[in-house]
């Protein structure tokens, strides 16, 4: 294909899109702009019919600003000092490539680099481009690698992708949003829940599309200032960095997170050396041929495979060497590098301390439960012990050899919806649709597996299926929610004048070393009964009360719902997928009633 017919298929594909986009905005607009209609008739029986048609369009442009998406960059950046090195050679790309000047560029503690583009008035008018590379990616990258992937990005600014594809990026947004709507919305969010079933397809299709497309030219642009060598190694490199973190070196993290509560001290030196111990010739080979038949979800396309990518820019498979004596941080930001690098190891260790302390004690559980010192209940059908304990031995190893025990187990059990979760569970882990049909299996045997099942098959599906599998999996997941709600609608009643059965020793226990640091907890107790009757069913809950400190709460009213989701995501690893958790909050202003005070201090559960 020749330059020109280049051309002609990226304006025929921004023309398609840009139809696509207009037309589909337009509809969401009028739709969303129904409840004011009323407004404006009234205006014009009371006014002039010029005050109202004036009045209606001033209402109406309004009305479009104000359901715009936010397009400012929200999070932690440092500016890059003017007088860098990496300041001077983006100035420089930017000449070289005729693209246009990035008003700021920032470090981030991504493991990327993106151009943003900011929109101003009516998501039209005026713009603010962003430059945005990530600390990470100057620790693992040379100079000239990291050169590399600035002129990309400088490709998409100066092929003009950013204008459209931020606006192509917000429209979707808002009719993905609508797809997840509640069923119990009016009737304006009914119509556009049922006009997204029909528009996001062909949308997100198109918008993959694009981004694929985009990248390519970006990577020309690269390839135009004989940058192709450097970017194709770059490009290997953090395929292979992506490989281990999901695969690899989330083994190597649980090795050491079942050592301790607390995250390594440098998260991206520890990447690094299992880079240089793992991602090897062969690693690389396969990780880059398993990156060219790994399918994404309709959710996930904006890249095409590096694979394609590097033969487009007429490479090979580059040979990797992971230097680390230096890198492009050193030589690019010079005295301000070590302190960057030093605060973003910070910030890493700070936001992985909370996963890698519930991710801590859900292992430990596991290595309990398999070594025989833990034992669940209930633990209802035929097999269903020896199934959570393989699953337990699976969570902390990972091997093919855990996962062939459990596909035995399942096999010899399919009437068991433990064994089916469990295998099925331990399938999507490892990111294989096989496991959708034996969640789904044991849901069907019982249903009070659906709630977790449903939820599991979901977010596989987001990742990996169509959009229409994944909103099909979302509404069961929601159907799901409210026959489990059913369960618990006379909770207080029963925590009152039911039965009441203390925590196993060792959860409460796991539970005291897991929260003795949470200052804003004065007091947990964990318990269970039996819920309410319903249709023959009776489920287990699992009760979580709290009795928070008002005092040792931070400013902001968000505390309350985070240590809610800290607890019940410590909880949930704990207890079985058939089970329910439900929590109640007390503060120590307010009194708990003193019969439920009795019946909870009478339990030795307090955690």
């Amino acid at each position: 294909m020749d330059k020109e017919e280049k051309m002609n298929l990226s304006f025929s594909k921004r023309l398609e899109l840009t139809t696509l986009a207009l037309t589909s905005e337009s509809i969401y607009v009028v739709v969303a702009f129904i409840p004011l209609a009323p407004i404006v008739a009234l205006t014009a029986i009371f006014y002039s019919p010029v005050f109202a048609v004036v009045s209606g369009l001033l209402l109406f442009v309004g009305f479009w600003w104000l359901i715009q998406p936010d397009t400012r960059l929200h999070g932690t950046f440092s500016d890059v000092q003017k007088d860098s090195s990496l300041y001077r050679m983006v100035s420089q790309l930017c000449v070289e490539m005729d693209a246009l000047k990035p008003h700021r560029i920032a470090l981030t503690d991504d493991l990327n680099a993106a151009a943003h583009q900011s929109s101003g008035v009516l998501s039209i008018f005026g713009v603010r481009r962003t430059m945005l590379l990530g600390i990470p990616l100057l620790k693992a990258l040379q100079e000239d690698e990291v050169k590399a992937v600035i002129a990309h990005e400088l490709g998409h600014l100066s092929r003009q992708h950013g204008r459209l594809g931020h606006w192509i990026y917000r429209v979707r947004a808002k009719w993905e949003t609508e797809s997840y709507n509640a069923f119990e919305g009016g009737t304006v969010d009914n119509l556009l829940r049922t006009l997204s079933d029909w528009i996001s397809p062909a949308f997100i299709q198109r918008s993959a599309e694009w981004s694929v497309h985009c990248e390519y030219e970006a990577d020309q642009s690269a390839a135009g200032t004989g940058l192709a060598q450097p970017l194709a190694r770059a490009l290997v490199k953090l395929d292979a960095l992506s490989e281990l973190l999901q695969y690899k070196f989330r083994r190597f993290l649980s090795d050491a997170n079942l050592r301790g509560d607390a995250p390594p001290m440098d998260y991206w030196a520890a990447v690094l050396a299992m880079a240089r111990q793992h991602a090897d010739a062969l690693f690389i080979a396969q990780t880059i041929a398993s990156g060219k038949t790994r399918k994404p979800g309709a959710h996930q396309i904006s890249h095409p495979p590096t694979a394609d990518r590097i033969t487009q820019l007429g490479m090979h498979l580059p040979k990797i060497e992971w230097d680390t004596a230096s890198c492009a941080g050193d030589a690019l930001l010079g005295a301000d590098w070590l302190p960057a690098y030093d605060k973003c190891v910070a910030q890493q260790r700070e936001s992985l301390a909370e996963y890698w302390s519930i991710y801590h004690y859900h292992l430990r559980a596991n290595e309990m439960i398999a070594s025989g010192a833990l034992s669940l209940q209930p633990v209802n059908g035929v097999g269903d012990r020896e199934a959570v304990q393989l699953a337990a031995r699976d969570m902390i190893e990972e091997t093919d050899a855990t996962l062939q025990s459990l596909r035995e187990h399942a096999d010899k059990n399919l009437k068991s919806p433990r064994a089916l979760y469990e295998y099925g569970t331990a399938l999507l882990r490892r990111e294989l649709a096989d496991g959708l049909d034996f969640v789904r299996s044991a849901y069907r045997v019982d249903r009070a597996y659906a709630p977790q099942g449903t939820s599991l098959i979901h977010k596989f599906l987001h990742r990996f299926g169509t959009h229409q599998a994944a909103m099909s999996a979302w509404r069961t997941y929601q159907n799901a929610i409210e026959w489990v709600e059913r369960f618990t609608e006379d909770l207080w009643t029963r925590l009152l004048c039911t039965p009441l059965h203390a925590a196993p020793k060792p959860i409460a226990q796991l539970l005291m070393s897991a929260l003795k640091d949470r200052a804003e907890l004065d007091a947990c107790w964990l318990v269970s009964l039996d819920s309410r009757q319903v249709a023959n069913r009776v489920l287990k809950i699992n009760v979580l009360v709290l009795r928070v400190n008002p005092e040792s709460q931070s400013p902001g009213g968000k505390d309350e719902d985070a240590l809610v989701f800290h607890v019940v995501s410590l909880t949930r690893g704990l207890f079985g997928p058939d089970e329910l958790i439900r929590t109640m909050i007390f503060y120590t202003t307010e009194p708990i009633d003193p019969k439920l005070y009795a019946r909870l201090a009478a339990l030795d559960g307090a955690a």
